[in-house]
């Protein structure tokens, strides 16, 4: 072979390298496009029929989902109400994350949801992983946490889809030293969301009732429907604590609640229950109760704890087979939680128990 010969030979050699490198490149970047592909199955409204939506999801918020479609450079916007189902890539740790949040291995799913938010840039994305994280906090009953994750997922999106994860005060509960300190500044904050959690912590605290009440009072004005709902709902445990809420104000409570989001409903369909407590109708306070851990149970710790109350009021009422059954769906269900505690005590009650009224 002469010295041209082989020159040729090792030039066609590396054409055909470089060549197979390229296709393999190409190969891999359409692996990843279809692997990265957001798939959006949409019912609109007044359809029977379904569509799917393929593409790159990127907006979504309570207001609506922004896509743009993977053949055409074309954005499309859809309800949140029309969206059927989400097909999105996670990474290994969000999966793992919601599989033993799922499984209410919150303490397990934590770690990897912190490690999953490092990883995954999309704003979207990084709502649910912070929604999940309150969800962690709460359950471990770190409410400053709760806080902290929320306030940094609310900053982010005002209009989040998840306002429902908000860790608001509505039963009564001891707040430490810790949590009013950061309930200060985070009332004091330019972003109402956060002050919103600020004003719910501080709302009875003797220091600073009248700021977080003006907050309140200026926050129930919000143009921003959900916030504007969560504080007035807040409001209503002023009412409570001063002792006359009269039926007519409960039942235009009722009404309110009722035209809410149902994701945001669980808080203040606890403090229905608590005004008709107050007023002494305790099947109706039950009834109420029990919406958290039948329908309106994203606040795990508040459902546990409704369902507690309503066994106490079904109790008083002479309900002791109904009683005893939620206490032991509490020790099964939520036997995490606090409420877990109470459940226990209260299939051998003390003969003064009470239905808790407080702020």
């Amino acid at each position: 072979m002469t010295c041209l010969t082989r020159i040729t030979a090792r030039s066609s050699a590396a054409r055909v390298r470089r060549r197979a490198v390229v296709a393999a490149a190409a190969v891999l970047a359409v692996a990843g496009n279809l692997q990265a592909a957001d798939r959006v199955t949409v019912q609109r409204a007044g359809s029977s029929g379904t569509m799917t939506l393929t593409g790159e999801i990127e907006d979504y918020t309570a207001r609506r989902l922004t896509i743009r479609l993977q053949d055409a450079d074309v954005r499309r916007s859809v309800a949140p109400e029309e969206i059927l189902e989400i097909d999105t890539h996670r990474s290994e740790e969000h999966q793992r994350g919601r599989e033993e949040l799922a499984k209410d291995n919150h303490l397990a799913a934590e770690p990897l949801l912190v490690a999953a938010i490092e990883k995954d840039v999309r704003p979207w994305v990084q709502q649910d992983l912070l929604a999940d994280l309150v969800r962690c906090a709460i359950r471990r009953g770190d409410r400053r946490a709760a806080g902290g994750y929320f306030a940094r997922m609310i900053v982010q999106e005002p209009s989040s889809r998840h306002w429902g994860v908000a860790p608001l005060i509505w039963a009564t509960e001891e707040t430490g030293k810790e949590l009013r300190s950061a309930a200060v500044e985070w009332l004091a904050s330019s972003a109402d969301g956060v002050r919103l959690l600020g004003a719910s912590i501080l709302l009875l605290d003797q220091s600073h009732m009248s700021e977080a009440r003006r907050a309140l009072d200026d926050l129930a004005r919000s143009p921003e429907s959900q916030l504007r709902t969560l504080a007035q709902s807040q409001l209503w445990r002023v009412r409570l604590v001063a002792g006359d809420v009269s039926a007519p104000e409960v039942q235009s409570w009722r009404q309110q609640v009722e035209s809410m989001p149902p994701s945001i409903r669980g808080g203040p369909t606890y403090i229905l229950g608590r005004a008709a407590a107050a007023r002494s109708d305790l099947e109706q306070a039950a009834a109420d109760w029990l919406w958290l851990p039948l329908v309106y149970s994203d606040d795990a710790p508040l459902a546990a704890r409704a369902c507690v109350d309503a066994a106490d009021a079904l109790r008083r009422i002479g309900q002791e087979a109904e009683a005893d059954a939620l206490y032991r769906e509490v020790i099964e269900r939520y036997a995490w939680s606090p409420a877990a505690g109470d459940a226990k005590q209260g299939l051998n009650p003390p003969a003064n128990e009470g239905i808790p009224d407080g702020g």
